[in-house]
């Protein structure tokens, strides 16, 4: 809804040349009293905290706004795909070859019912963010679209939120959409004195966060991640906004207020745009997939998700409670710490690559599978073992990748049709070698009728049948250290998309770039995992001998 960029605190970092609308008439301010919010979080993150400390504050992104929304002005709903990719257009014609990060907290309307099937609008944004045949993808995140008081009004937390389903273009499979979790708990003297108490306690999904629960198996996971969106104050019967419950941000109406209480999931999307602008000042060479997967990759669920979906054994299975669990929250709440650095007992490793997923030798032929990844961890295997029996870690592989979508949007009936390829992630059980690891991920390689030997690890928590969604997965073992130590290999491979069904297309030849993070965790043992695994790289290092 535009930017009051005259704010004192988004003055200095934006600038008049790059505060754009969709329609000249509309001009730029925001009488919505939305999009300053919106910019304030995008800009300081959490500006609570950072107004309670003393020390100077750095800023290394800029605001750009690009204004869809004008009070009283409603836009047709079939349009907003073709005015989401407008509004890119004109900020990269105006400011172009600048590394930018969207972030759209406008969804479908309250009344919108989706099922996870592509709209117009989330097909436009997904095409926006494969950019096929051009350079330049970026990051691209949304909100994932509210609860409302009276949704909670006739069924309840958590119920509500779980056949609330995320709104357009939420189900967009390239972006990272963002619900929201509740960050803080109201004093009990408030409590006591006001008569109400909050929706859900601190740690939880926040009650303005919709999900995808009730959508199809074929549907992507959404949210990805959630981000704090404050929560809502029940006497039992209504539901309300609480201030004190509200993330804070700068206030459209600045010369009479600075400040004012922010919520729902446009301050969740607001705050992750935050963080992905963190990493990329950070580390300004990594590739948008590359952020995003980061951002999953670092996200954990709180006690309170977890005993919610899984507090018990018959419910913590991958077919049920894990299952809900992932389609309510997502991966978790994302880490700036963990997205950004190692530690002693944590490890990242991130590649960045591509792949032909598919060969067609010519126009007539039938496109065939082609390419895969094979890459060997270097996990330092003796320092695992020597932790002994006890010991417990973690290893954590997340994979990103951006889709080309369906030319023309039919046949959704066969998963393969809407996205121009899929990949796939997997490791070696304990007991295989590479070459029976090989066999059994990439059907290529096993001979005339020999049989697969099955699906990957039973160890994954969440599980192939869950992950294997949309455009990012994310999925972790939880072993013992000298158990671990025997996982040396990951493999990247393709599956169908319709760049291998619809050969006619001319695309079967066409290559595919994927991001893909492994981590390696052992937070209780002493050892420095960090340091060992630096001496395992060098060790494997090629050296150059002069002959």
């Amino acid at each position: 809804s535009g930017v009051n960029a005259a704010h004192p605190l988004l003055s200095p970092v934006s600038a008049q040349e790059t505060l754009l609308s969709i329609n000249p008439d509309w001009g730029l301010s925001d009488n919505i009293k939305h999009g300053t919010s919106v910019a304030g979080i995008a800009v300081y993150g959490d500006l609570k905290s950072l107004l309670e400390s003393e020390g100077r504050v750095s800023v290394n992104h800029r605001l750009e706004s690009v204004k869809i929304v004008e009070a009283g002005k409603e836009n047709d709903p079939e349009l907003y795909g073709e005015i989401s990719m407008q509004a890119a257009s004109r900020i990269e014609i105006q400011s172009p070859g600048e590394n930018r990060i969207f972030c759209s907290a406008v969804t479908g309307s309250d009344s919108e019912k989706t099922d996870g099937r592509p709209t117009a609008w989330s097909a436009a944004i997904d095409e926006l963010i494969a950019r096929p045949g051009e350079e330049g993808a970026e990051l691209f995140m949304v909100s994932a679209g509210n609860v409302s008081a009276n949704d909670l009004r006739e069924a309840g937390y958590p119920e509500a939120n779980q056949i609330r389903s995320v709104r357009s273009p939420g189900q967009a499979w390239n972006v990272l959409t963002v619900g929201g979790y509740v960050e803080e708990d109201l004093p009990d003297c408030e409590i006591a004195a006001s008569g109400f108490s909050p929706v859900a306690s601190r740690g939880s999904l926040s009650p303005y966060s919709s999900t995808s629960l009730i959508w199809g198996k074929r549907t992507p996971i959404k949210p990805e991640i959630l981000c704090p969106a404050g929560c809502m104050i029940t006497d039992g019967k209504d539901y309300f906004s609480d201030p004190s419950l509200s993330v804070l941000s700068t206030s459209a109406e600045f010369l009479k207020a600075p400040f004012e209480p922010f919520y729902a999931t446009s301050a969740a999307v607001s705050y992750a745009a935050w963080m992905a602008s963190e990493i990329e000042n950070a580390y300004p060479a990594l590739w948008p997939e590359t952020i995003r997967a980061l951002m999953v990759h670092s996200a954990e669920w709180t006690d309170q998700m977890k005993s919610l979906y899984c507090g018990t054994k018959a419910e913590d299975t991958k077919n049920s409670g894990r299952r809900k669990l992932l389609r309510t929250c997502g991966y978790g709440i994302p880490s700036l710490d963990r997205a950004l650095s190692c530690t002693a007992s944590r490890v990242n490793l991130i590649v960045e690559d591509e792949l032909q997923p598919f060969h067609q030798e010519n126009s007539n032929a039938d496109p065939k599978l082609n390419e895969m990844r094979c890459y060997c961890l270097p996990w330092p295997k003796e320092a695992l073992q020597d932790l002994g029996i006890s010991a417990k870690a973690r290893l954590k592989v997340t994979l990103s990748y951006y889709v080309e979508p369906s030319p023309s949007g039919i046949g959704w009936n066969d998963k393969y049709r809407y996205p121009s390829f899929g990949l796939r992630f997997d490791v070696n059980r304990p007991e295989e070698d590479l070459d029976a690891f090989l066999k059994r991920v990439n059907a290529n390689m096993r001979g005339e009728g020999e049989p697969s030997s099955g699906a990957g690890s039973p160890l994954w928590y969440i599980g192939s049948s869950n992950r294997d969604e949309g455009s990012i997965h994310s999925d972790f073992i939880d072993a013992g250290a000298i158990e671990l130590s025997s996982i040396e290999y990951v493999a990247v491979y393709p599956v169908g998309g319709w760049w291998y069904t619809r050969k006619h297309l001319g695309k079967a030849n066409s290559t595919a770039r994927f991001s893909l993070v492994v981590s390696i965790e052992a937070p209780d043992a002493d050892v420095d995992l960090y340091s060992e695994v630096i001496h395992e790289i060098e060790l494997r290092s090629p050296v150059a001998i002069e002959i």
